[in-house]
């Protein structure tokens, strides 16, 4: 009987030099990509935070700590000797000197607070171009869009103060358009009374001190976003599948169920990985079921991902 011939099992041929660095490569950049995205996931979220300055703060009655997120309906009390800031995504702050109290009615595009009692300083930064900002209280409703003003509120009386921009002030029987440098003051059931902002508040060392914090708000806000803001304003153009692919491809690589091929090697290897661009080619060779738009994902990179523009993809690799 004739011996059945054995025959050898071919040895797989080992991955070039090449393709493993371009593979490492697309792998640190897809991570990245993702950390990139907890970065911004602030920016998407609606929710305001709060920050508790010194004292106690409560939210609803119940005592609150800093980092709390805040819903709609939900009220902030500062107590004696206390002060706090409620912080928006976009920027907006809200700062609440002691024993004052405000509610948060709605969130998001349209923020809308009512303030019963106490003196807050709102900073308006208006990212998206679509803030309406307003608050409300038991005789007037400030409304603005991009600004910085002073709002005291007692019993029946409200005395608001315009830092800079312009505030449409409305009461029970007229309203008003307050410049920066101006002031209004209301009380229930009478008209507005418009004004220079007093010597005295000027000088007082809250006014100083609240102006002082809006160039600190400002410049970190500059700093974090690059130019000017559009990182936030393009982060609701990612959506959660967009990020969904990316970790799917991740984990294909990690778990060794994605490789990249000698071709696919060559045609990344001509790329220019330190533009979204050519990230976005680069991610269409390798899985084109999912990346083959290359125009929108070149949108998402330049959202997500800052660094490989500011730095480079070789000095991001040494981190």
């Amino acid at each position: 009987m004739k011996e059945e011939e054995v025959v050898p099992e071919e040895t797989p041929k080992p991955k070039s030099k090449k393709s493993l660095v371009i593979l490492g490569i697309v792998v640190a950049i897809i991570a990245l990509l993702l950390v990139g995205w907890k970065y911004l996931a602030q920016a998407q979220s609606d929710s305001a935070t709060l920050t508790v300055g010194s004292g106690q703060s409560q939210i609803n009655g119940s005592e609150a700590k800093t980092g709390r997120t805040l819903k709609d309906g939900d009220s902030v009390k500062t107590l004696p000797s206390s002060n706090a800031t409620v912080s928006f995504p976009e920027g907006t702050e809200i700062r609440l000197d002691e024993n004052t109290e405000i509610k948060i009615n709605s969130q998001g595009q349209n923020i809308s607070i009512f303030q019963s009692v106490g003196k807050t300083w709102s900073r308006v930064i208006n990212l998206l171009g679509v803030v309406d900002y307003e608050v409300k209280s038991s005789g007037l409703t400030a409304s603005v869009r991009g600004t910085a003003f002073s709002n005291e509120v007692t019993g029946d009386k409200t005395n608001l103060d315009v830092d800079e921009g312009l505030v449409s002030a409305a009461g029970e029987k007229d309203k008003a358009t307050i410049e920066a440098g101006k002031g209004v003051d209301s009380e229930l059931g009478q008209r507005l009374t418009k004004r220079a902002i007093r010597k005295e508040v000027l000088e007082s060392t809250w006014f100083k001190k609240n102006r002082d914090r809006d160039q600190i708000l400002l410049e970190k806000i500059r700093k974090r976003a690059g130019s000017p803001l559009q990182l936030i304003k393009n982060a609701r153009e990612v959506s959660p599948s967009d990020i969904a692919k990316l970790r799917g491809l991740a984990a294909r690589f990690g778990s060794g169920g994605a490789m990249i091929t000698e071709a696919q090697a060559d045609q990344i290897e001509s790329l220019d990985l330190q533009s979204p661009s050519g990230i976005a080619r680069a991610l269409a060779i390798i899985d084109p079921q999912n990346f083959s738009d290359t125009r929108h994902w070149s949108r998402v990179i330049s959202t997500i991902f800052p660094l490989i523009e500011r730095f480079g993809v070789e000095k991001v690799l040494q981190q």
